[in-house]
């Protein structure tokens, strides 16, 4: 697999791509979403091709403090033969040779196989919250407040620790 900045000519592959194996957050708006990285200088979507075909894809972001993995993906006809690992290595020296010194990524906290494989790759759970807001419609959230009090008054644990 040979890894690369995208290109025009990958777009619909990436936006396929994504659509097969991203969260609806990202594919609703692929095309937008693709067009507006691509327009900062300090994040890129890197894809793998095998055989002129995108079979990996990341998108890769540099705030100037740490870099920041997203959306990693491999079609699942690819899986487990390394080019996951391989994808993220090369988003690492994307990020390296920007100066990033540490990396976060974020996923869906149900999400046990990325968990898992992120573990393999040296990523440690941070003891920090994620929020988000969206600009426009608001979906409905379970309130952050309510997840979180339940593991600070009752010592219960997130859903995902005993799974891993």
């Amino acid at each position: 697999m040979k890894i690369s900045e995208i290109t025009d000519y990958d777009q619909q592959q990436v936006e396929e791509l994504w659509g097969r194996c991203v969260s609806p957050r990202v594919t609703s708006d692929g095309h937008d979403h693709i067009v507006a990285v691509q327009r900062l200088s300090s994040s890129s979507i890197l894809v793998g091709k095998k055989n002129g075909d995108v079979i990996a894809g990341v998108m890769v972001g540099f705030d100037g403090q740490r870099g920041w993995i997203y959306d990693v993906c491999v079609d699942k006809t690819f899986r487990r033969q390394g080019f996951g690992r391989a994808t993220v290595s090369a988003t690492e020296a994307w990020l390296r040779q920007r100066g990033a010194p540490s990396i976060h990524l974020q996923m869906h906290f149900t999400n046990l196989a990325a968990i898992g494989f992120y573990d393999k790759l040296g990523y440690r759970f941070q003891d920090m919250v994620v929020l988000g807001k969206h600009f426009g419609t608001t979906p409905r959230l379970s309130s952050v407040w309510e997840r979180s009090k339940n593991v600070i008054e009752n010592g219960d644990e997130p859903v995902w620790a005993n799974s891993i």
